[in-house]
C-alpha cells in the first residue's frame, strides 16, 4: 500500500468515491436522509470514501444506515451525534464496525484520523477516540450486532 501521509494530508482525506480525488475544503463527504422508523438513524444517499494515511480506502456504500456519534442524550449539548466535523468520521467508523476482520482498535484509530482529516482539533479528536476505544469497546458486541458485524 502507498503511504499518502504527506504534509498536505497527514491524517488522510475524504475523497470523491467516483474519482478517488480529495474533496475540496468544506465540501461535505456525507449526504444522508433520516430513516422514518422512529429512530435517529440516517441512511447514506451517496457513498463515502475516506483514504487513511497508509492508503487504505474505506468505501462506505450508499444505503448504509448509521446513527452518528453514539453519545447519550444527556451529553448532546456538549457533543451532538451529528456535529458537522465528526459525522463523516462516525459514518466510516460505523462501517468499519460491520467488518468482522477489522479490529475494534483499528476502527477507533481510523475514526481519530478521519476526524483530524476533517479539521477536528487534536484534543477534541483524542477525547472522542478514547471514548470510542474504551467506553465504546465495552459495548462493541451490541454495536457490531446492530450494524451487522
Amino acid at each position: 500500500m502507498t503511504n499518502i501521509a504527506t504534509p498536505r494530508y497527514p491524517h488522510g482525506f475524504f475523497a470523491d468515491p467516483a474519482t478517488g480525488l480529495p474533496l475540496k475544503a468544506g465540501e461535505p463527504a456525507v449526504h444522508w436522509a433520516a430513516c422514518r422508523n422512529g429512530t435517529r438513524d440516517m441512511v447514506l444517499d451517496k457513498p463515502v470514501l475516506y483514504v487513511d494515511p497508509q492508503g487504505t480506502r474505506w468505501h462506505v456504500p450508499a444505503g448504509f444506515r448509521c446513527n452518528g456519534l453514539s453519545v447519550p442524550r444527556f451529553l448532546w449539548r456538549i457533543v451532538h451525534p451529528f456535529e458537522p466535523l465528526t459525522r463523516e468520521a462516525s459514518v466510516v467508523h460505523d462501517w468499519i464496525c460491520t467488518r468482522p476482520w477489522v479490529s475494534w482498535a483499528r476502527g477507533a484509530r481510523v475514526f481519530y484520523l478521519a476526524m483530524r482529516a476533517n479539521g477536528v482539533s487534536a484534543r477534541s479528536a483524542m477525547v472522542r477516540y478514547l471514548a470510542v476505544l474504551i467506553v465504546g469497546g465495552l459495548f462493541k458486541w451490541r454495536h457490531q450486532r446492530r450494524w451487522g458485524g
